[in-house]
Order: C-alpha cells, then structure tokens, then sequence
C-alpha cells in the first residue's frame, strides 16, 4: 500500500503543477488519473480491511479450539488410571 500511496502523492503533485500553470487539459487529465488512483487504493483498503476482519475471526476460533482441547486433554488426564497399580 506505500507504493500506492507514493504514487497517489505524485500524481496530485502533477496535479497541482497543472493548476499551478493554469493549464486547464493536463489539470484535467492529471484529475481524472488521481481520481481512479484513489478509487484503487480505497479498494485495497477495503480488501485490506476484510481480510484483518476474517483473519481476527480465523484466530479467534483458532483459540477457543486450543481452549477445548486443553479441557478435554486435563479431562482425559484426570480421567487417566496408572497401569502399575
């Protein structure tokens, strides 16, 4: 995502430069490709951002599955007779 945004930065940059010339078609051009830029990286974001939400979900199921196996493992060991007596 930090090439993105690099890129995203020197896009408006060109942008501005534009404006800054007062040269209303490359203003334009440079708007409209910043613009989908945007649109991309807010894209990946998202995408960024589900994939945080299912792996958080993924771990926290992860978790309560070492929970149960621990009960059902001192569960078996309490359970468990010596085969010397």
């Amino acid at each position: 995502m930090d090439t993105q945004l690099s890129k995203l930065s020197q896009q408006k940059g060109a942008a501005d430069r534009a404006a800054a010339q007062h040269d209303a078609a490359a203003y334009q051009a440079a708007a409209v490709s910043y613009n989908r830029m945007v649109s991309t990286y807010n894209q990946l974001v998202d995408t960024t951002k589900a994939q945080i939400d299912q792996y958080n979900t993924i771990v926290g199921e992860r978790n309560a599955i070492a929970v149960e196996q621990e009960q059902l493992q001192q569960a078996l060991d309490s359970q468990a007779q010596p085969l010397n007596q």
